[in-house]
């Protein structure tokens, strides 16, 4: 009888620890790496309605301006529809004059935006004689997708929005410009299309420290206990080895002017990184700046000075000549 109980108690105890490792790997996950929260207008319409709730609480200052279209700021945008190479449909909305060729801006945002959180910048780089198309790359905001797109298939994507800008009768240079991971599907995609300008800010350096940082930032040691599993499961649904999509690999053959910028927040201290690849990268035209993003929101005077350091870095380095954009075959390095 005793040797019943205690077989049944190693069952109990092997169910229970069976148990938790399965309610431990539907935690600990890379979900939000693969399918991102969509910054649409919806969304925004829901984040303005609570911030209006916390301001009546006295929970929260008044002031906060909420944006969801170009035409707010009296931009006058066309819809841009861009079909990917494996059918994924991609929105953009180019800001553009009808007058005359402009140079164009592609912005492509973090993984946790969308173009809407562009249009202000938009706005600003309009006023120092740039066009924009503010995209929403796959699985972001109006666009479709079934997982957020990483490595080639994210600079993949980059530059079908390049040919499509490309076709359109109001196009003039294109400067690719992201910010964090669209920083480095803007680095990796430069290799492959006659682009003029890159800017990059808060690249990272690969995708693999990425993760990780990821991972302790959300679960504490914990996420480094759990880390393989993740990684696994990751790779397994996005078919994208985490080493193999690195933002020093891309800068190694980059040969386009490129600025590099350090925008600094509460969420984000880490200037160090952006430094890194401004170090490693090839191009002989090269910049690297650093600003705080909550003096560019408040103070009128670092707003400019930041937008204009943008503008002044693309305009002395767009080509004497017009060329065509489009494809071009990656460069080979020299062994």
């Amino acid at each position: 009888m005793k040797l019943s109980v205690r077989h049944a108690l190693y069952l109990v105890i092997a169910l229970l620890v069976l148990v938790t490792a399965v309610l431990s790997m539907s935690y600990f996950s890379l979900s939000e790496l693969m399918y991102p929260v969509r910054r649409d207008s919806l969304f925004m319409r829901s984040m303005q309605i609570e911030y209006e709730q916390k301001v009546r609480a006295g929970e929260a200052a008044p002031g906060q301006l909420f944006l969801f279209r170009p035409e707010e700021l009296a931009l006058d945008a066309e819809p841009v529809f861009v079909l990917s190479d494996d059918s994924v449909q991609m929105t953009g909305w180019f800001v553009r004059d009808t007058g005359e060729a402009r140079p164009v801006v592609l912005m492509i945002p973090d993984i946790r935006e969308s173009r809407i959180d562009y249009l202000t910048a938009a706005s600003e780089l309009w006023a120092r004689g740039l066009a924009c198309c503010l995209a929403d790359m796959r699985m972001m905001g109006s666009s479709q997708g079934e997982c957020y797109a990483w490595g080639r298939q994210a600079a993949a994507d980059v530059l079908q929005f390049v040919e499509a800008l490309s076709g359109l009768p109001y196009t003039g240079d294109i400067i690719l410009m992201g910010n964090g991971t669209g920083a480095v599907a803007a680095l990796e995609s430069a290799r492959d299309t006659a682009v003029d300008v890159v800017v990059a800010q808060n690249p990272f350096l690969d995708l693999d420290r990425y993760i990780h940082d990821y991972a302790a930032g959300k679960y504490g040691a914990a996420g480094e206990l759990f880390l393989p599993l993740m990684k696994r499961k990751f790779e397994k649904q996005t078919s994208v080895e985490p080493e193999a999509v690195s933002g020093k690999e891309a800068v190694r053959r980059l040969r386009d002017p490129a600025l590099f910028i350090s925008l600094l927040s509460e969420e984000r201290l880490d200037f160090r990184s952006t430094g890194v690849l401004y170090e490693a990268c090839a191009s002989v035209n090269k910049e690297w700046v650093v600003f705080r993003k909550d003096h560019i929101s408040q103070d009128a005077a670092e707003r400019k000075k930041y937008y204009d350091r943008i503008a002044a870095f693309i305009h002395m380095h767009l080509p004497k000549e017009k060329r065509i954009p489009g494809r071009r075959k990656p460069l080979v390095e020299a062994n």
